[in-house]
């Protein structure tokens, strides 16, 4: 009889754990999206300093020089202070026993575990490893010479993909801590578009000779304008330059592009076709400048083309973190075919 009253314990707080809000709770990764964690061996030192020069290299157009990622390198040791940080990278040489390598196995899959077995050499991006909203990139190889190799050879392509893995996180902190009230449905329906914005940005201006909005946050400004238009021509990277200029000029109190400091590409955003440059503004008539990012979207059913112009203005700051967090702003958009 006891025997089945421990049974009917057991399955009862079994049951709790898995209700909502009734388990653990997930603790949220802390710090910036720009610093990343990187654990490695003594062995493996040269692979962790070739990873840190990709790290390192610019990825934004900015006033000044700026690391888009700062690198803390550490052994294993250093990583239970380091648990919960927002990036991650374990430098993992296999054939190196230790426990480096019991942490790589016991974060990683069933197939991601056989195939480095295999001896594979693998990047591995992984989600809330240990915290929310985290990201956690496991490097590894059969040998501390493939490691090296590996890094050398995809370490551009390695750290492309935390870029967006940092900007996907913010995205995910966006729909759950999104505050400005009935932004979406309102866009939706009204003008064809919504988009998600993180804490602390307001509406400023609406303009009302041009469908233009105008969402600003503080210290230091982050700014998004969106303007929209119908139709959905099709446009060169240059055709967007120009086209930026006038905008600017016209609509922003006589904002400038800084000659020689603009560059493009053809992309998506979300999904639909997209025009992206990315460049610095000047004003000389009130004698400030930072930069910008502006996307021009074809949504999907070609009655209607989206500019969102992401703008800071943060004078002596660092202000990669903040061309991210405009970044995801704009992942967010959604068309009115809802893509």
């Amino acid at each position: 009889m006891k025997g089945k009253k421990a049974i009917c314990v057991l399955l009862l707080l079994a049951a709790i754990a898995i209700l909502p809000g009734c388990g653990k709770k997930v603790r949220s990764a802390m710090g910036s999206g720009s610093i990343v964690a990187l654990i490695r061996t003594d062995a493996n030192a040269e692979a962790a300093d070739a990873l840190a020069e990709f790290l390192g290299r610019d990825r934004y157009l900015v006033p000044r020089p700026e690391k888009p990622f700062k690198i803390t390198q550490m052994t294993i040791a250093g990583l239970d202070s380091h648990r919960y940080d927002k990036n991650i990278v374990l430098l993992c040489d296999v054939s190196e026993k230790g426990e480096l390598l019991k942490t790589v196995r016991n974060i990683l899959s069933e197939e991601d575990r056989r195939q480095l077995g295999r001896g594979e050499s693998r990047a591995i991006s992984l989600s809330d490893s240990w915290g929310k909203f985290q990201n956690v990139v496991v490097i590894a190889a059969p040998s501390s010479e493939k490691l090296l190799r590996l890094v050398e050879d995809e370490g551009a392509a390695i750290v492309d993909r935390l870029e967006e893995d940092v900007i996907g996180v913010m995205v995910r902190m966006f729909a759950e801590r999104t505050v400005v009230p009935g932004l979406g449905s309102r866009a939706v329906s009204r003008d064809g578009w919504s988009l998600q914005l993180p804490e602390g940005y307001r509406m400023k201006a609406e303009k009302e000779d041009v469908p233009l909005l105008h969402f600003e946050a503080a210290a230091p400004p982050r700014i998004v304008f969106v303007h929209w238009y119908e139709g959905t021509p099709e446009m060169t990277v240059d055709d967007l330059i120009e086209f930026r200029s006038r905008f600017g000029w016209d609509q922003y109190d006589e904002d400038e592009i800084a000659e020689g400091r603009v560059r493009g590409q053809v992309t998506t955003l979300a999904g639909n076709p997209a025009v992206r440059i990315e460049g610095l503004w000047q004003n000389a008539k009130y004698t400030i400048g930072g930069p910008f990012i502006t996307y021009l979207v074809l949504c999907p059913d070609g009655k209607q083309t989206i500019l969102l112009d992401l703008i800071v203005y943060a004078p002596g700051m660092d202000q990669v973190r903040y061309l991210r967090e405009l970044e995801a702003v704009a992942r967010t958009l959604k068309c009115s075919a809802g893509t």
